[in-house]
């Protein structure tokens, strides 16, 4: 690249005076070049990273059948809602039920499953996507999933796209006892299933940060085993205790839902997405006098101090989609994103807020013009763009190409005193492909 801007003045003076054509495509060279790194330049600023958290998952599984064990799936419903409700969509959430509540022949009230006596809530209804159902959820399917060592017919949605980025809650339910999990009656994931299954996550670069949360008998003992950084583990009880259901509902006869789940689901049924409640926080709010057992934390594989994280790193997310016809504006738009959605029932707050945003929008749009106008050839340039897309750009970047290759050629043939020229030529249309 920096041959050419040395070689093209020094071949311009040489044959001053004696072709002007040759002359006036050596001073468009410049212009053809701006054009071709523009269009270059442009996928790096779509492709920034937000600045929220935008890229959580959550895996949450009730590993009980049988229609005693109703509260074990009233559990994993609830924490679903409660991540859906803070902004992790379906198609992040990896939902396993090993049975079906909600359409059990005792169930009094049919397609609906209850956490309250009240009945207030029906947490089975019209937005529920179950990925594994009944039978599909085993010790096998749950560790695929974990390791994303599926077979080729498993569709998308059954599987855990997660990346190097993420942060991802693994919420489990169920019986257990002295580090094992059961599955149905009929199978045990053991605490070393559990750390191998996580090892692969992290050598496989699945995630980020994972937060491991067991509601079961003897919980803690499941994270024994585990050596992978960036992991942070906490149960309902540790070994030698029970976890114990909160109340009975008469009128559907059984046990509706555990106690550490029932105090998890009141810390954030006052929160929004956008909270700053931390994962201390969550900690500290669970008192043993009311779970009947000690919760238990893990976080000797976690480098963050709890105060500094925000409980949404795990349990929530940020994707706002802002629709707009100029993707120059979309870039504005991104920095208003960062300003609170809901100010309560404050309309003027609201106002106020909106008026700032708007103002931040026009000074960046005046800041931007004037440094893209500050140079002389951009006026040229955004002429020939407006209206246009950069594929459009791309193509006049490849027409240029094959134009400064013909004229290569024809320079060729008239004799060695252009051969400068064609140099100049061959050193311009390697440049252009390049970028192109």
């Amino acid at each position: 690249m920096s041959l050419i801007p040395r070689a093209a003045p020094a071949a311009s003076m040489a044959f001053a005076g004696r072709d002007p054509a040759v002359i006036s495509l050596l001073k468009m060279l410049p212009l053809l070049l701006l054009l071709t790194f523009s269009s270059a330049a442009a996928p790096p600023a779509a492709a920034s990273p937000s600045a929220v958290h935008n890229n959580n998952w959550a895996v949450l599984v009730c590993t009980s059948r049988f229609w005693f064990n109703y509260r074990h799936m009233a559990n994993t419903l609830s924490l679903y809602r409660t991540v859906k409700r803070l902004g992790i969509p379906d198609e992040r959430i990896i939902l396993m039920l090993a049975d079906d509540m909600a359409c059990n022949p005792r169930n009094n009230y049919p397609a609906q499953v209850f956490n309250n006596e009240n009945h207030q809530l029906n947490l089975y209804g019209d937005n529920v996507e179950v990925d594994y159902r009944g039978y599909e959820v085993t010790v096998e399917n749950f560790l695929r999933v974990l390791t994303g060592r599926h077979e080729s017919a498993v569709p998308r949605s059954k599987r855990l796209l997660s990346d190097e980025g993420s942060h991802i809650l693994l919420y489990m339910t169920g019986h257990g006892g002295d580090e094992f999990l059961k599955f149905q009656d009929n199978e045990e994931l053991q605490s070393h299933d559990l750390a191998d299954a996580v090892k692969q996550m992290k050598e496989k670069h699945r995630f980020k940060e994972l937060l491991i949360m067991v509601d079961t008998c003897q919980a803690a003992t499941l994270f024994s085993q585990l050596q992978s950084p960036g992991v942070l583990a906490i149960g309902s009880s540790m070994k030698g205790e029970n976890s114990y259901s909160h109340h009975l509902d008469s009128d559907i006869g059984v046990s509706v839902v555990d106690r550490f789940t029932f105090h998890t689901l009141a810390f954030f049924e006052k929160l929004n997405m956008y909270s700053n409640a931390s994962l201390n926080s969550l900690f500290n709010s669970y008192d043993p006098s009311m779970l009947l057992s000690t919760a238990y934390y893990r976080m000797d594989l976690y480098k963050r101090a709890l105060n500094e994280v925000p409980v949404t790193n795990f349990f929530g997310s940020v994707m706002k989609t802002i629709h707009t016809d100029s993707a120059y504006t979309g870039f504005l738009a991104a920095h208003d994103a960062e300003l609170p959605l809901s100010v309560g029932n404050n309309i003027l707050d609201h106002v106020m807020l909106q008026n700032e945003a708007s103002a931040r929008r026009s000074n960046i749009e005046e800041m931007n013009e004037a440094q893209l106008m500050s140079h002389g050839w951009t006026e040229v340039l955004l002429e020939q763009l407006e209206g246009k897309n950069s594929d459009v750009v791309v193509m006049y970047g490849l027409g240029t190409m094959g134009i400064l290759l013909a004229i290569s050629t024809w320079l060729s043939m008239m004799g060695p005193r252009r051969m400068k020229i064609r140099e100049i030529l061959w050193r311009s249309t390697f440049c252009i492909s390049f970028f192109t």
